[in-house]
């Protein structure tokens, strides 16, 4: 579920985590509006019978990030709670939870001193994206176009759209099939002249640009061209206003070696989703 909260006329958007999506935390938080600047943020335990939630602190950082601290209690309350006066930050932002129950165990510990471990915890801490049963959520590991579609859907908390209809002939017995005719529907994907949609291939940086351009409508007011691009690839509109709207800076490494039709890892993606959301 997308909330979304109008502060005078400033847009703050929060994506919230809805039916009971726990993450490796063992708490899910969600967001309500109780005044013109204040939030109340509630976190939510699951950690099992008898343990509770106690919040111990919030800070803010750089005016786009909320920390949430809390901790795991024998006998506390399932939910505990906290109001936010929002005034010194620039929404939308990221909330990120941190457990220091257990302080030595991290998220997950191969995203540690990662360039995207802040957009991971970002996603995974709002139900869009999650680790391996093996703890890890392996950051360097290649993201297939429907994991892509499956990951940009659940970061926008957007419902699959229930339908028989099979759009790609690859796509009807594939695990993403209601994401991808969703994305479909909705005019974020396309498929090849074959009509095929290659679920199981690697996505690149234009196709992902192009999808996210899609989706959040970038615009900018700059005529200045971009030296790295190819003004003749077919994504190079779409990929201009990515870059030009920060999606990837020019700090990145995807930027420093810019290829087009190169393929992205997961930190990428998280990277890209997590700044789309709170740019627009």
């Amino acid at each position: 579920m997308k909330q979304i909260i109008y502060l005078g006329t400033i847009l703050l958007m929060f994506l919230v985590v809805s039916g009971g999506v726990v993450n490796a935390h063992h708490a899910i938080y969600s967001v309500e509006q109780i005044g013109e600047n204040t939030v109340k943020i509630t976190v939510k335990a699951e950690a099992g019978e008898g343990k509770g939630i106690e919040i111990t602190s919030a800070s803010k950082r750089g005016g786009k990030v909320l920390n949430i601290f809390y901790r795991i209690n024998e006998g506390a309350e399932a939910t505990d709670s906290m109001d936010i006066d929002l005034r010194t930050m620039l929404p939308p932002i990221r909330v990120i939870l941190t457990n220091i129950s257990s302080p030595d165990q991290a998220l997950f510990p191969d995203i540690e001193d990662s360039y995207a471990e802040e957009y991971i915890r970002h996603l995974h801490d709002m139900g869009a994206v999650n680790g391996f049963p093996d703890g890890t959520f392996k950051p360097d590991k290649g993201v297939s176009r429907a994991e892509f579609v499956t990951m940009l859907l659940n970061a926008v908390g957007v419902e699959n759209k229930p339908s028989s209809e099979t759009v790609f002939n690859d796509t009807s017995s594939h695990w993403a099939k209601a994401n991808i005719f969703t994305a479909y529907d909705m005019k974020l994907i396309n498929g090849f002249k074959d009509g095929t949609f290659r679920p199981n291939a690697r996505i690149t940086t234009a196709e992902a640009s192009a999808v996210i351009d899609r989706l959040f409508k970038f615009s900018t007011s700059s005529q200045s061209e971009l030296p790295k691009l190819n003004r003749k690839h077919w994504a190079y509109n779409s990929i201009t206003r990515i870059i030009k709207a920060g999606i990837i800076s020019d700090d990145d490494k995807l930027f420093t070696g810019f290829k087009e039709n190169a393929y992205l890892c997961r930190a990428d993606c998280a990277m890209m989703l997590s700044r789309a959301i709170i740019t627009k």
